[in-house]
């Protein structure tokens, strides 16, 4: 959701930031475009769809919270190390707070609500003016790759996407060492 947010902060208000850095997170009006017509990206994006219903989704994670989170974080990783008990209790513990999935699920309700879609879908979305690195996991489960093609028409500044071979969609979790090395490069450049 960091890099969501990244995205929007990166559009809406570019004098805030010297640089971007995007860990797997596709461009809002990118990802809209791709649920609006690739059908591999609908079926890795079904939990989007499923979130709409209102209560249902909470009431079903809730029902049996910890194998979801095992499921949804370990479950699909390429680097199934990466999440021992100790961390998938952390990221349980975290969901278990009164309110906390109910937030977490409504980021994707929002993102479907029809203003929304309408104002992702814009055919001349305001470009980011920032540097920009982008670090992708070569093998996302929820994300297609084909989300980072095409960025050169959504970035009007220098850029550069680093697909990570053998990593998933926690790429931070997955290659804590590549990442803190290729942001620290990144962020370090003149």
């Amino acid at each position: 959701w960091g890099g969501a947010i990244a995205w929007h902060l990166a559009q809406k208000f570019p004098e805030y930031l010297n640089r971007l850095a995007i860990l797997n997170a596709a461009h809002p009006q990118k990802l809209i475009q791709e649920l609006a017509g690739n059908v591999d990206q609908i079926r890795r994006s079904w939990y989007i769809l499923a979130f709409q219903v209102p209560g249902i989704p909470e009431w079903l994670i809730q029902q049996n919270l910890r194998e979801f989170i095992k499921g949804i974080f370990q479950g699909q990783a390429i680097r199934k190390s990466a999440f021992t008990t100790e961390i998938t209790q952390i990221y349980q513990a975290a969901l278990e707070k009164p309110g906390a999935l109910v937030a977490a699920i409504n980021h994707y309700r929002q993102f479907l609500l029809p203003q929304n879609w309408l104002k992702n879908f814009n055919p001349k979305p305001e470009k980011v003016t920032a540097p920009t690195l982008i670090l992708w996991g070569k093998e996302d489960y929820f994300l297609s790759q084909k989300l980072t093609e095409g960025l050169d028409k959504l970035i009007a500044a220098p850029f550069w996407l680093k697909v990570i071979p053998d990593c998933g969609h926690w790429i931070q979790q997955e290659v804590p060492h590549t990442v803190n090395r290729e942001l620290l490069n990144f962020f370090g450049k003149k």
